[in-house]
């Protein structure tokens, strides 16, 4: 994702604003040199709105500094950290250890990327974000297609959670060409439920119909099916997910389709232990888990208790400040690599 972040408007003389422009440049130049000689980025697609780009370098800043704390809690985790890894990836064992570490190194590296301000020269390991599907074209036979012209093949109707998002929050894949680079699909309805959730953009859009319904409703859904650390940090949550199904993150799975999503589920799929050999995939394989995992470790990192029935608390004085997600205590991470 993108590592700039939005600030406030504000009024600069000329000769501080060209100062700040060359800066910019030369920062894009070098970048640009560096993704040339091998590193890796996100790249927000022209179908975002630079509203709706500000809103994603947010949410991609917020979870790379999640990620970041969730992989030291990984490494040495504490007491509390060390229960919520049992909760959600079982008994310690040899093979879980090493996929899941897998896994989270993969996110590890993918919260380094920087963000590539054009599509030109993006490279296989790199991330293209999308904020609507209007780039697909409907294929009609005997079995539908939608046809990609940026991965350059045809999606199942199914293989894209139902192409218009109507069963989706985001989506994401890895094409079959393996030059094209991995993509993430925010489902329109979704991006704008997202921004409307947070204070700072919520003057700057109209949500539609569906996103209104959202907003009404999360909260039901959430206490009927799911538990409050589900909807926590929903967007930024999200985000660790799909990120997690790219080349870079693993290629994680939705183990159990739907039956993989949410902590009820991933705390019963915490209990499946078969033999790799056995085709049958565990916690370590399961995108959700992995994003609850990152979520839970940034509640603790905050002072939250965070229940095994996926109930939290969260400390008095940052009950007054909690917005759409927390950011990691700074003291408490390595130094951020520049891209």
């Amino acid at each position: 994702m993108d590592t700039k972040r939005p600030t406030n408007l504000i009024t600069i003389v000329r000769s501080e604003r060209n100062s700040l422009s060359f800066a910019m440049l030369f920062v894009s130049i070098l970048f640009l040199g560096l993704h040339a000689l091998g590193g890796n980025a996100y790249h927000l697609d022209n179908s975002c709105t630079d509203t709706q780009k500000d809103f994603l370098r947010q949410g991609f800043l917020n979870a790379f500094n999640m990620i970041q704390y969730a992989n030291l809690a990984w490494a040495t985790p504490n007491p509390a950290q060390q229960q919520l890894k049992q909760w959600l990836f079982g008994p310690d064992d040899v093979v879980t250890r090493i996929r899941a570490g897998q896994t989270l190194g993969g996110l590890d590296r993918i919260a380094g990327y920087g963000e590539l301000d054009t599509a030109a020269g993006i490279q296989r390991d790199d991330i293209r974000v999308y904020c609507n599907t209007d780039r697909l074209k409907f294929k009609a036979g005997v079995k539908p297609k939608f046809y990609d012209p940026d991965s350059q093949e045809l999606l199942s109707i199914t293989d894209t959670g139902g192409i218009m998002c109507s069963g989706s929050l985001a989506y994401a894949w890895v094409p079959t060409n393996p030059a094209m680079p991995s993509i993430i699909q925010i489902c329109p309805w979704f991006l704008e439920y997202g921004m409307e959730k947070d204070p700072q953009f919520q003057s700057r859009i109209e949500p539609g119909i569906v996103a209104r319904l959202a907003l009404k409703l999360d909260e039901y859904i959430t206490g009927k099916w799911y538990t409050p650390i589900d909807l926590f940090g929903l967007f930024d949550k999200v985000l660790v997910h799909e990120m997690t199904h790219t080349r870079a993150g693993m290629e994680t799975h939705d183990v159990n389709g739907f039956g993989g999503y949410g902590w009820k589920a991933c705390r019963k799929l915490s209990t499946v232990r078969e033999p790799v050999t056995s085709g049958i995939m565990g916690p370590e394989r399961n995108a959700d888990t992995f994003a609850l995992f990152v979520s839970a470790c940034n509640l603790q990192s905050r002072g939250a208790m965070v229940q095994e029935n996926g109930t939290f608390t969260l400390p008095p004085a940052t009950k007054a400040k909690a917005r759409r997600a927390m950011a990691p205590n700074p003291s408490a991470l390595r130094a951020r690599r520049p891209f």
